[in-house]
């Protein structure tokens, strides 16, 4: 096992923050409205916090609607003009050239019309510093819809096209502040951080690092010729909404990044049973009707839910000095905790050293 003393984890290659402000988590009402008036808008008082981990978003009522100069379509009213969704970003995680990165690819996949909801504009900027210039945040329109379940196959092949055309665009060109999802980034730099946290305790921290250190001798290579195009990073089934006559909508790019194109497929079809197989089959069917899947990638689907086992291990422990992850997360750093994390490991290397992979 490296000495802990010497491992270095660079901001360059941590896929997570590593200094969050206190003041994100003291963030309070008054001062989320203070924020968004800079922008122009009065708000009436009314506001609600939303569901959200890593940032904090909440949905806001302002007194007049939203000013035409700031209407995503120009052309058309939004839909619910008098609210709308405020975006603070956790210090430390994203740099505002990172946020920018995220919102330039969102406002391409809207100029291409695809259905996604890009942050708002206003004088020519889409993050903004709140007026204490400790957090950045930006503002997007108010959009509603339902979490699909249970989809006819023709609903999974419409959503493969979608993830065509946004991945025709991604290839474009690379996101250049964003992180690339590697062995290295997701991988060693998240081994690194977790071997540092002081909620990986000494009973288990040998035993952990081994499985890791074994899943990763069979991760690394698989990596070797993959081609990169910037991709949504997150997308299950908790980022995509359902509206009447519109079909999928895609949300929450915070995770966006270059990356190989199946990390936006697997996600959506995780099993390794023939269902899932059947399913991820009509998804890329679809696929196929915009753009040539890459169906070498499929190889990598248990390499990349490997790395999200140790990515969320990371994600965890550097933010558990944050209340509301210590109540998310009660059992993180227990006993139980780190044996079925260690269990995990271990089962994803023989999966991974038998050559048991996903094909459609």
């Amino acid at each position: 096992m490296p000495n802990l003393r010497e491992i270095f984890v660079s901001n360059a290659t941590n896929a997570w923050g590593d200094q969050a402000m206190k003041s994100f988590i003291d963030l309070n009402p008054d001062q989320v409205m203070d924020a968004v008036e800079t922008l122009g808008v009065r708000c009436t008082g009314r506001m609600l916090q939303l569901n959200s981990m890593e940032n904090r978003v909440y949905e806001i009522e302002i007194e007049n609607g939203l000013p035409e100069s700031m209407w995503p379509d120009p052309e058309n009213s939004p839909a619910h003009p008098k609210l709308l969704v405020a975006k603070f970003y956790r210090p430390g995680r994203w740099s505002k050239e990172q946020i920018q990165d995220e919102h330039t690819f969102l406002h391409e996949l809207k100029d291409n019309d695809l259905n996604v909801i890009a942050p708002l504009i206003y004088q020519s900027q889409t993050v903004w510093p709140n007026p204490t210039n400790d957090l950045f945040f930006s503002v997007f329109e108010k959009r509603a819809g339902r979490t699909p379940y249970d989809l006819p196959k023709e609903e999974w092949e419409k959503l493969g096209r979608l993830l065509a055309r946004m991945h025709l665009i991604g290839e474009t060109k690379p996101a250049k502040n964003r992180l690339t999802l590697n062995p290295a980034t997701y991988g060693d730099s998240n081994i690194n951080a977790i071997l540092q946290s002081p909620y990986l305790t000494d009973k288990y921290r040998e035993v952990w690092y081994q499985a890791a250190k074994n899943a990763m001798q069979y991760i690394t290579p698989m990596f070797d010729g993959i081609k990169n195009i910037r991709v949504h990073g997150d997308l299950h089934f908790g980022n995509i909404l359902y509206r009447e006559m519109e079909g999928p909508l895609l949300l929450d790019f915070d995770d966006f990044l270059n990356g190989p194109a199946v990390q936006d497929i697997w996600l959506l079809t995780p099993g390794r049973d023939e269902n899932a197989k059947q399913i991820r089959g009509w998804l890329l069917d679809g696929y196929e009707e915009m753009r040539e899947f890459p169906y070498h990638e499929l190889q990598l689907i248990e390499a990349l839910r490997t790395l999200r086992y140790i990515h969320f291990t990371a994600w965890i422990s550097k933010r558990f000095d944050d209340p509301s992850f210590k109540i998310t997360f009660p059992h993180f750093g227990s006993d139980e905790y780190w044996s079925e994390q260690i269990g995990d490991l271990f089962e994803q290397t023989e999966i991974l050293s038998t050559g048991s992979q996903h094909s459609t």
